[in-house]
């Protein structure tokens, strides 16, 4: 075990930080980290707000795309056809009926 009675009778020097020092306290009572408790929330908070800061990166490389589209094509006098506005949708639809039938062909 690394329990043991040297590392319970050593002197504290006083140079350990507030973490340290209630880490210490936890080993000489065997009990976990009083951080232990405070990790997994704060895991669980950071990988949210991370995933969130993707998504916002990606609308925004999504509306940098699609204003440089518009510049280029107005002084070429483009348009799109008038059917162009139903692809989107129709794509999106299409891959969330494709992931339906998967998961059902899962069971």
């Amino acid at each position: 075990s690394h329990y043991t009675s040297e590392r319970l009778t050593r002197p504290y020097s006083g140079e350990l930080p507030a973490s340290a020092a209630l880490s210490q306290l936890a080993n000489i009572a065997r009990l976990p980290s009083p951080l232990f408790f405070l990790s997994a929330p704060i895991a669980l908070l950071f990988f949210n707000v991370g995933g969130e800061i993707g998504q916002l990166f990606f609308i925004a490389g999504v509306f940098a795309v699609v204003a440089l589209a518009r510049r280029v094509a107005r002084p070429m006098a483009v348009t799109a056809p008038t059917w162009a506005w139903a692809v989107p949708p129709c794509f999106i639809g299409s891959v969330s009926a494709f992931w339906v039938f998967q998961r059902l062909a899962a069971f």
